[in-house]
């Protein structure tokens, strides 16, 4: 017994997003374990970045300490060279994969 065909916008928006997914989830993991590696290569110290945060020190005081007060939005851009600008990448990539995945679909859709 077979089922009804899938339409492929539907597939290409699930291959997409699948991929994406999985994508991102090895970028952050690599970025991860190399930021917590090799922490005189991040844009903020790791082990004082986690100690800060499990002291419970509001948000404002652990930028302060650990990356000398918040950047701004995207500061992350500047800073692909660290592999904490790394780790963001993964996760912008993992948050972006439904837009991009739709853009997919959507062009699958038309034609």
């Amino acid at each position: 017994m077979k089922g009804p065909k899938v339409p492929l916008p539907q597939i290409v928006y699930g291959k997409i997003t699948y991929w994406l997914c999985i994508i991102a989830a090895l970028i952050c993991t690599m970025g991860t374990v190399l930021a917590i590696a090799f922490p005189d290569r991040n844009f903020m110290d790791p082990h004082y970045l986690f100690f800060n945060i499990w002291e419970g020190n509001n948000p404002e005081t652990v930028w302060q300490q650990v990356g000398g007060g918040f950047p701004g939005g995207h500061f992350w851009l500047h800073n692909l060279n660290a592999w904490d600008g790394v780790t963001q990448l993964g996760i912008v990539v993992g948050c972006s994969c439904a837009l991009l995945a739709l853009l997919g679909a959507s062009i699958a859709f038309i034609r």
